[in-house]
Formats: structure tokens, C-alpha cells, sequence
């Protein structure tokens, strides 16, 4: 079937697929041979959702999609897929719950953070302050943005949900070899891992839909990432290396809209890439890196180094903020950007400016 884009207001924004009666039961029918059986509920019927087998033709064994018993509305539980009837579905009001659809809403995991809620603030140790310093030199201590606590002998990393609640902890040993674990990161045992979120400058989590969202690998990758674009851009920090569909489906109940991913290895990152395309149909943009993370990369030459990363990031996001003009008095080419949020303008010279600017302009600014 060839579905029409639209943004179907009745649904909070989410792009929606217009069709009619006819085409909708022809879907079903054409699942079933032809044939509607009997079994089916009065209220819906399940079948494989179109998109999801265009995806992988594994799922045509998978009935994701629940379709009312008049063929006016579909939900795909999987891809979050919705069919809507052109003319009788736009008149109604689009209850996925009172039309019985049997799919499984999602919920966060959480587990229990009083504890690690009532833990010492990060000021209280001063080997956690001095762990903190040497890893990110641009973390305020006295306003600890990010909430970050202390045991003996390890750093609390506060996970929250959008609401501003604990719904995770992470643990990080200041001293590997005293670690339990004998392991530099402990993660509690839960049955999905979230994500991280970054909080902004007030220390709270600000989600913007309209900034674009910025995957990277870890919470202390995120944080240093985020000191560098603060409220310019999401920032997520993943638990390890790989996205699961659990995460996939946290991310996709916030909403985002320009996506890039920047682990810290490239190769890295088109996995994910590709994983997101290929399952879910989500298109995102990758920030090359050169093996390093963010906390290394704003951390060296005493200060060079955040200036230079924040203009190699803020690049990649806002390609329009570069201009490249003509000299004629010199006879080069001067590229010159202005670097938002950050009190940083410069004007590189350079006499062949007709490369990639976003892969090549690391070497130019030093």
C-alpha cells in the first residue's frame, strides 16, 4: 500500500499514515489470503504491520498491527505506526484503549534510589572533588549541575526520568583495584537499562524538542558534552557502547527531531546508525570522532582543547552558522563562524576551502 504522510493533530503530532476504509481492509484481507477469520475480536483483528515486514520480512510472522473491526483506525505496537481513515477517522476521537488494541504501553523501569538519594553531596569528599576535578576541569563543583554524589571510594551518577525523578543510579570507582566489582562502573541490576539525561544549568531536566538530541556512550561523556553545549542541544549518555530497543523506546516517548550519534569510536556509531534505520526507520547524523571522548577531548592543552571541541561540535549542529567569503586583498579564502552561546569568533585562512568542512575542519583549527 502506498500511505500518504500527514501530522494528524488528534495524536500529539506523531506522523500518522492516511488511508481509506477500503485500502485499510484490503490490508487485512490480503494478510488472510482473502479471508477474515471468524476468530477474530469484535473490536479488532491483529495482523503484521506493513512497515515493520518493509523492514525486516522476519516480522510478516509477527502480528503487530491491531486494526478495528471497521477499518477506520491501526496501531502497530512494534514501529508505533498509525493508520487512519482518511474522512470517518478524521472525524473521531482516536482512543487507542477504548478501541481494545492489545498492545503493551510503555512504562520506565525504575528501581529504588532513597539510599543513594540521601547520599553525600559531591562537595562533602574532597577525593571525590579531586577525582572530579582531574577528569573534567570544567565541572562546578559548588553547583554540581548534574547532581552528582559520593560514596567512599565512588561517584553516584544520578539517572532521571523527564519529570526530574531518580529512576537509576550508576556507580564510578575512584580507585579500580578496591572495587568489589573489579570493575570501573557498577550498574544495578535492572531488567531494561535507561538512558541519561543531562540536566540543564538549573540543574533540572529541561527537554526540548526542537534542539537536536546528541547520543554518546556514557553519563560522564554526556556531562562533559552537555558543559560544552548546555542549552543548545539533548545530550544522552547510553550504558555501554550499543542502543537496545528499550532504549530506542525511551528516546522515542520523549521525541526529538534532528538526532546525531557521536560514541567514541566512528565505526561504533554507524552501528547504531544503522541499527536505527534499519529496525525503526530512524534517520540520524554522525559526529566523527578520533577514539576520544568528550572529557578527554575539552581537557587538553590547558583550555585549547574546549574551545576547539566546542567549535568542531557546534559545526556539525549548526553547519548554517559558517560563512566563507573571499579575501581578495590577501587572495585566500576566509571561513568564519560564530560559535553560539560561546563568546568565540575566529577567522580561518586557508587557500583551498572546497573539502568536507564538517570532516577536515579539525585540522584547521588549532
Amino acid at each position: 500500500m502506498n500511505y500518504r504522510k500527514f501530522k494528524f493533530e488528534k495524536l500529539d503530532g506523531k506522523e500518522t499514515y492516511i488511508s481509506n476504509t477500503k485500502e485499510i481492509e484490503s490490508l487485512v484481507t490480503d494478510y488472510y489470503n482473502g479471508r477474515i477469520p471468524s476468530s477474530y475480536s469484535t473490536k479488532s483483528i491483529r495482523i503484521a504491520c506493513p512497515r515493520c515486514v518493509q523492514r525486516n520480512s522476519e516480522n510478516i510472522t509477527h502480528k503487530n498491527l491491531s486494526v478495528s473491526s471497521d477499518f477506520t483506525i491501526g496501531h502497530c505496537f512494534r514501529c508505533e505506526l498509525t493508520i487512519v481513515d482518511e474522512i470517518k477517522g478524521a472525524n473521531k476521537t482516536i482512543d487507542f484503549e477504548k478501541e481494545s488494541f492489545k498492545f503493551k504501553a510503555f512504562e520506565i523501569l525504575r528501581i529504588k534510589c532513597d539510599s543513594m538519594i540521601n547520599a553525600d553531596d559531591l562537595s562533602k569528599d574532597e577525593v571525590s572533588v579531586n577525582y572530579i576535578k582531574h577528569r573534567n576541569p570544567y565541572y562546578d563543583i559548588v553547583k554540581n549541575q548534574f547532581h552528582l554524589k559520593t560514596k567512599p571510594n565512588k561517584i553516584i551518577i544520578p539517572y532521571f526520568d523527564k519529570y526530574n525523578n531518580w529512576i537509576y543510579y550508576q556507580f564510578r570507582y575512584i580507585d579500580e583495584s578496591k572495587s568489589p566489582t573489579n570493575s570501573k562502573y557498577y550498574n544495578p541490576v535492572i531488567d531494561m537499562k535507561p538512558v541519561y539525561l543531562t540536566c540543564e544549568t538549573d540543574g533540572k531536566i529541561h527537554w526540548n524538542v526542537n534542539n537536536p538530541t546528541i547520543l554518546v556512550e556514557g553519563a560522564l561523556t554526556a556531562i562533559a558534552l552537555k558543559l560544552v553545549v548546555q542549552d543548545k542541544a539533548n545530550v544522552v549518555g547510553l550504558i555501554g557502547k550499543t542502543l537496545t530497543d528499550y532504549q530506542v523506546q525511551f528516546l522515542k516517548r520523549l521525541y526529538f527531531s534532528k538526532l546525531f550519534i557521536m560514541m567514541d569510536e566512528t565505526k561504533l556509531s554507524e552501528q547504531v546508525q544503522k541499527k536505527l534505520m534499519k529496525l525503526y526507520n530512524i534517520e540520524s547524523f554522525i559526529i566523527d570522532s578520533d577514539g576520544r571522548d568528550a572529557e578527554e577531548m575539552i581537557s587538553e592543552d590547558k583550555g585549547i582543547g574546549f574551545n576547539k571541541y566546542a567549535q568542531y561540535i557546534y559545526v556539525n549542529l549548526f553547519p548554517n552558522s559558517i560563512s566563507e567569503t573571499k579575501n581578495t586583498n590577501k587572495n585566500i579564502n576566509e571561513l568564519k563562524f560564530s560559535i553560539p552561546n560561546i563568546d568565540y569568533n575566529k577567522t580561518v585562512e586557508n587557500n583551498n576551502l572546497s573539502f568536507n568542512i564538517k570532516k577536515k575542519l579539525w585540522r584547521i583549527l588549532k
